[in-house]
């Protein structure tokens, strides 16, 4: 990149950066190509092409270029602000704290109920509980809240049912996270018989 950008691949993704410090990675989309700037938003944007990542995006901003029209027309634009992205880095600029996370009902209610499930809860960075937050928040019905496994082992039944501890990721009380591809479809193991 003419910027003086060293380019690596990380994440699979070519990242750009600046002395060490990412400045911006490309982002492929169904329809679209993105460049998105870990500092986004912090950045001026008179021309108005950065987008968020979503509604719960605090720093991270992108460009969308769904053609190489769209690439020439923001030529410009993209310049200024990968200028301005290593100069928000040099500054140490940060985007600034988190708000204070306020649990969902449901959320809290889980965690007051099993003391396993918060400790595994609190175990996880900030931006994780953060994730499970708004995952369980989006539910839309009461039957989509009973279902939203937060905790795979923690039903009454499952417990006593399960009378040896287990070290494996699937018995873990916080699956995958919710934004993670991973799926949780995988069939259950056969139950071992009981001894009489």
């Amino acid at each position: 990149m003419r910027a003086g950008l060293a380019e690596d691949i990380k994440w699979g993704k070519p990242c750009y950066s600046h002395d060490g410090k990412n400045i911006a990675i490309m982002q492929e989309m169904k329809n679209s190509l993105a460049l998105m700037f870990f500092k986004g938003a912090l950045l001026d944007d008179p021309a108005g092409v950065l987008h968020a990542q979503g509604p719960n995006s605090r720093s991270a901003r992108r460009l969308e270029f769904t053609s190489v029209a769209d690439v020439k027309r923001m030529g410009g634009a993209l310049k200024s602000l990968l200028a301005e992205a290593i100069t928000v880095e040099e500054s140490g600029a940060n985007v600034g704290p988190a708000p204070e996370l306020v649990l969902v009902e449901e959320l809290q209610n889980r965690l007051d109920r099993n003391n396993k499930l918060r400790i595994a809860f609190e175990a996880l960075t900030p931006g994780r509980r953060r994730e499970y937050n708004l995952h369980i928040g989006d539910a839309k019905q009461a039957a989509s809240l009973a279902s939203t496994s937060v905790c795979p082992r923690s039903s009454p039944a499952r417990a006593s049912a399960t009378a040896r501890p287990s070290t494996s990721p699937r018995d873990s009380p916080l699956r995958a996270h919710p934004g993670s591809r991973r799926t949780h479809s995988r069939k259950p193991s056969p139950r071992q018989p009981r001894s009489s």
